[in-house]
């Protein structure tokens, strides 16, 4: 490797040094506004314990998961110190241990010369020293594993040079290890964080058989054992007690943390290394949410917004993303603080979107299927049949049924016949009802919008001009009287060879 290669090497590791702390300050304040939430609520909820109204405060600390008042403001104090902790980390300033050195001056003395209240606390220091000896450990484990990530990155540029191909295959394996980890740690949280789930139950068992264990006076032989007339201390009937708990079970913020950054610099890798990855990984997420009815149903046609995308929201995913890309955006003559500008706005632009859909609302409105009720009236609730089994049933009333009737159809009139595909539709219908290899006609009229006007007047001008037309009819037969109208009401019509004439079976 030359000289000029090592400097080049060297500023990129330098750059992903500092894009690492960029990446961590930000989730570090996305995670302080969350807390800053949290810590609101959980004031506002003990707000309402100096009230009259005891059931209020009752029913909002079982709705936030609290048993008690003392374990509310357990929780308050833990997460002012956490916020505070943060801020101060942000502007800079050394953290100072407020605590005091604890101390464990009962861990030494024989459980029979200590009294009740001292058994209990000597429980609690047992418990304490053990969660201090932990953090040592985990401590030096993390001092360890420090150099062991220095030496894995000299050995990570060595393999990038030599076979990029294996190097890539092993980022993007380190990538799925990454979100394992945040899934394995996010169940076990959340599994935890319920004093009644089956985790927290037997890990809280497990802690007090082992401090009962201890407890118990040895025998000559070497073991422990628990006379009946013995009968167990009190720890635990006070809410006091469970606050130690409330340290042990700490969950490092750091950590998670860290796996998040780790993986926003693997995904800035990756694509940096390989972009086309990431994309398809991200449109098969999309896919995947806008092909669900609940999605289509709430939100339409509405391109996805990835809560947790894999192309990271910087400046490097512009660069290969063509829809937040600005047209004639000259990239190379951006300076630093120009390109975070910009990647800032397109965040924003992001945010601003979420919150607009937010406060949308999607009305889905069926598709017109007026044309549908002359098929299936049933659709609007009209008890009916439709036009294809009124011409089925016409069809059986001929002497040797529908296989021996004409199988001719005229469709007249300017409503639904003029509906494109009507013809085809009326066809398809019909020939399915009708015996295989059955010659159907369907006919359609010339003029659809006037031809049955213009047959009514023809046949009516014929009956003016003629004192009888050629089917024999006259005026006189075909017309209602005004003495016919008075004897028989306005229902009764006369059947001649154009109104609905009645045949029985016999005919």
């Amino acid at each position: 490797m030359t000289e000029e290669e090592s400097e080049r090497q060297a500023e990129k590791k330098r750059e992903h040094a500092k894009k690492l702390l960029e990446i961590g300050a930000r989730i570090r304040s996305e995670k302080l506004e969350k807390k800053e939430l949290e810590l609101l609520e959980f004031q506002e909820v003990l707000s309402f314990a100096d009230s009259d109204d005891h059931d209020v405060f009752d029913k909002k600390l079982s709705e936030m998961g609290f048993e008690s008042r003392k374990e509310l403001e357990a929780e308050i104090k833990k997460n002012e110190a956490s916020i505070k902790k943060a801020r101060d980390k942000d502007l800079g300033i050394e953290p100072t241990e407020q605590k005091s050195t604890p101390v464990f001056d009962l861990l030494d003395v024989p459980d029979e010369q200590l009294s009740r209240d001292d058994l209990k606390e000597k429980r609690k220091q047992k418990l304490m020293k053990a969660n201090i000896d932990a953090r040592d450990r985990i401590r030096a484990a993390k001092l360890e594993e420090e150099k062991r990530q220095e030496e894995e990155i000299r050995k990570d540029n060595e393999l990038k040079q030599n076979n990029f191909e294996l190097w890539l295959s092993q980022v993007k394996n380190k990538r799925k290890d990454i979100l394992d980890r945040i899934a394995q740690k996010e169940a076990v949280k959340n599994e935890l964080s319920q004093r009644k789930s089956q985790a927290s139950q037997l890990r809280l068992k497990s802690i007090a058989g082992l401090a009962s264990e201890d407890s118990l006076p040895q025998q000559a032989n070497g073991s422990r054992r628990k006379k009946a007339a013995d009968s167990d201390d009190d720890f635990g009937k006070d809410d006091s007690d469970w606050n130690i708990y409330l340290d042990i079970s700490k969950e490092e913020v750091e950590d998670e943390e860290d796996l998040e950054a780790e993986l926003i610099q693997v995904n800035e890798i990756l694509l940096d290394s390989d972009p086309d990855y990431l994309q398809k990984i991200d449109d098969k997420s999309r896919d995947e949410i806008e092909s669900s009815l609940f999605y289509r149903f709430y939100s339409g046609a509405q391109k996805v917004i990835l809560e947790s995308p894999a192309v990271p929201q910087s400046f490097s995913s512009i660069m290969y993303n063509k829809d937040k890309k600005p047209s004639g955006a000259n990239f190379g003559s951006l300076s630093e603080f120009e390109k975070k500008k910009l990647a800032a706005e397109i965040e924003f632009e992001t945010l601003k979107e979420v919150k607009a859909r937010s406060y949308q609302l999607h009305l889905n409105v069926e598709r017109i299927r007026v044309p549908e009720i002359i098929f299936d009236p049933s659709i609007i609730g009209v008890d009916q049949s439709g036009i294809v089994q009124v011409i089925e049933n016409l069809w059986k009333l001929f002497p040797n049924g529908i296989d021996a009737s004409p199988k001719d159809v005229f469709i007249t009139g300017c409503g639904f016949s003029t509906l494109e595909g009507f013809k085809s539709r009326l066809r398809n219908d019909l020939t399915s009802v009708l015996p295989i290899n059955t010659e159907l006609n369907i006919n359609l009229a010339s003029n659809l919008s006037d031809d049955a006007w213009n047959g009514a007047a023809r046949w009516s001008r014929s009956l003016l001009s003629n004192s009888e037309s050629s089917s024999g009819e006259s005026l006189e037969s075909v017309s209602i009287t005004r003495k016919l109208y008075d004897e028989c009401g306005g229902e009764y019509l006369k059947e001649h060879l154009f109104s609905n004439l009645f045949y029985s079976e016999s005919q």
